[in-house]
């Protein structure tokens, strides 16, 4: 039988969690934090903007989605080595395993680049590994060509932390 109250209370509980869903973007790291090299730290530099933002995808999930964007402005120092970009909480043992994300970045007046974004085996930094090429993450060379202004760099993965 229908019992409105019921129903009026699975209603209300749908609302509850629809709401929970639209969680805000919590900005996170800061500028000598997000993006780090296996050498040598790269500075952002003045003209260099960048945002990296995280969420619950739910009350009821323990999944976070990331969202990071980096335009490389004028004087953006490349440093030396692989690029790790940090992540908000450490990832679990799970994570680690493989691909959570995907990233592009635009080789400003050469190509778009695309990738594959993995969790290292520490499970506190993501890397940007180019789809159907071997070798490791990107680094301080460049996405294909030297890193130039006005290059622009998004990521998005998602992941589950400890």
């Amino acid at each position: 039988p229908y019992d409105a109250a019921v129903w009026q209370a699975a209603l209300d509980e749908l609302a509850r969690l629809s709401a929970a869903d639209a969680a805000p973007w919590v900005a996170y790291g800061t500028s000598g934090t997000i993006l780090q090299a296996a050498t040598t730290n790269p500075t952002l530099g003045a003209g260099t903007t960048w945002s990296a933002h995280y969420r619950r995808q739910s009350a009821v999930s323990t999944m976070v989605t990331v969202r990071m964007q980096f335009t490389i402005g004028s004087g953006f120092n490349a440093g030396s080595g692989s690029y790790r970009f940090l992540l908000p909480f450490q990832a679990s043992a799970n994570a680690i395993a493989g691909g959570c994300g995907s990233w592009y970045i635009n080789d400003s007046g050469t190509q778009f680049r695309t990738g594959t974004v993995t969790i290292n085996s520490l499970g506190i930094y993501c890397e940007l590994v180019f789809d159907g090429q071997t070798g490791g993450p990107i680094s301080s060379a460049g996405p294909g060509t030297a890193w130039a202004t006005g290059d622009n760099i998004r990521i998005q993965l998602d992941y589950e932390p400890q």
